[in-house]
């Protein structure tokens, strides 16, 4: 008789007592995941927020407990109505866990910077490469191939296909509603990440969050996830968090001119990172801290590594405002990158003189840290009538206060000389934009 596989537990500072299954240890104790230990959550917000070092590796095993929690409360119930049968729920569940603790593995060292720096060139990102990983990474195919792996009913495909460009024809009904609970607007990577982020910052008054109620009163139907009429205020709750985070956190104008000095080095350090990338098993080797060592030793890189270690920011903020709009004006402005280009020019145009300076605002690529991104509606069920409705949440969060767009520029500070004159471009390319809205 085969030894049995008990559960380990994981004691998490946010969520408690995190159990894990035998197949799930599995994944966890090899060098893809355990390098997430190694790549922090927040790329920069620890030269702020000094708490803020916590890693990836936490937080996927977070994602994966939520995920769980979400799932098995929504599967409960088909079962519970005659929909699904026990054993289907118990794959279903640990397919949702799963998809939760894989969901960043495929991240590159500072994250999303690599992401926008390094794997856009090659056209891919984060989540097509944890699809690679999952295929082409021997040991990944020894662990889908392990008895513990093969008692859930699952296949690798099953696993990689949530990172993978959607097709209908990939998922069932049950499939595509819990795809909510990884990528919709109260996700369970949401949800960990307010919590994570704001404890780890010094800031838990944002993570005052009923995320359980938005479990609780979330059920799956015709493959959508629907959401009960009275958790609407939990849920816009939820948003004003977010936005908190957002605004206090992961856009502070300090964390904001350090981003750009690691992209900056990334951009620089490109022919040295290249073949890491290019090699998967090699990619596997890349984390922060190695990445930064090798870019210490290259000529092009050694200045700018330097100044990172010892918090010398190169950027300093000259100018930043808020400007009024529509709704549908911001939704454009935050999804397309263009338009902060446009800026940069216009700007540029009135400097008639040269100045190293970028523009700043609220678009973030491929990434769930800005409050708009993979906004989508949300179906309401109403108890009392019994239909459904599509909602907009964001609209309602911003009703009555308006929509704002802000944007910030950062000079570099061998050129504070020019300061003054880059704030006069500024404020006439402001000027031009109010006079023609």
């Amino acid at each position: 008789m085969a030894e049995k596989s008990f559960r380990d537990i994981i004691q998490d500072p946010v969520h408690g007592s995190v159990t894990v299954e035998p197949h799930e240890k599995l994944f966890i104790d090899s060098p893809l995941f355990q390098r997430l230990r190694r790549i922090k959550q927040l790329q920069s917000v620890h030269l702020v927020y000094p708490g803020a070092n916590h890693t990836r590796f936490e937080h996927v095993v977070g994602v994966m407990h939520l995920s769980g929690y979400f799932a098995e409360k929504s599967l409960d119930q088909l079962v519970q109505n005659g929909a699904l049968k026990p054993s289907e729920m118990v794959r279903y569940y640990y397919l949702a866990r799963l998809w939760g603790l894989f969901h960043d593995v495929g991240h590159g060292p500072f994250s999303h910077a690599f992401d926008n720096a390094i794997l856009s060139d090659f056209g891919t990102n984060h989540e097509l490469l944890c699809s690679r990983l999952i295929h082409e990474i021997p040991e990944m195919n020894t662990l889908f191939s392990s008895r513990e792996f093969k008692e859930t009913g699952l296949t690798s495909e099953d696993v990689a296909k949530s990172q993978e460009p959607y097709s209908d024809a990939k998922f069932d009904d049950v499939e595509k509603a819990l795809l909510y609970v990884i990528k919709g607007p109260y996700s369970a990577d949401i949800t960990d990440f307010i919590l994570r982020d704001s404890y780890h910052s010094g800031v838990r008054e944002y993570a005052n969050i009923g995320w359980q109620r938005l479990a609780l009163t979330s059920f799956i139907r015709g493959g959508k996830m629907l959401l009960e009429d009275r958790s609407k205020p939990a849920l816009l709750s939820f948003y004003f968090s977010r936005h908190q985070m957002f605004n206090t956190v992961y856009y502070h104008k300090t964390c904001r001119a350090a981003d750009r000095m690691i992209r900056d080095i990334l951009t620089s350090g490109k022919g040295t990172i290249t073949p890491y990338v290019e090699n998967l098993e090699k990619y596997v080797e890349l984390d922060e801290e190695s990445t930064m060592q090798l870019l210490r030793e290259q000529p092009a890189t050694r200045e700018m590594v330097a100044d990172y270690f010892a918090r010398r920011i190169p950027w300093r903020l000259a100018y930043e405002a808020q400007w009024g709009t529509s709704e549908s004006a911001i939704a454009q402005m935050v999804r397309d990158e263009t338009y902060q280009r446009m800026l940069q020019e216009n700007i540029q145009r009135e400097m008639s003189s040269t100045a190293d300076f970028f523009v700043d605002g609220a678009y973030l690529r491929a990434t769930p840290l800005s409050p708009f991104e993979g906004q989508s509606t949300v179906t309401i069920y109403n108890r009392n009538t019994g239909t459904e409705e599509e909602w907009n949440p964001l609209s309602d969060f911003y009703r009555g206060g308006g929509h704002a767009f802000w944007i910030r520029v950062f000079i570099n500070k061998k050129d504070e000389a020019q300061r003054t004159k880059l704030q006069e471009a500024c404020r006439k390319v402001a000027h031009v934009r109010q006079v023609h809205m």
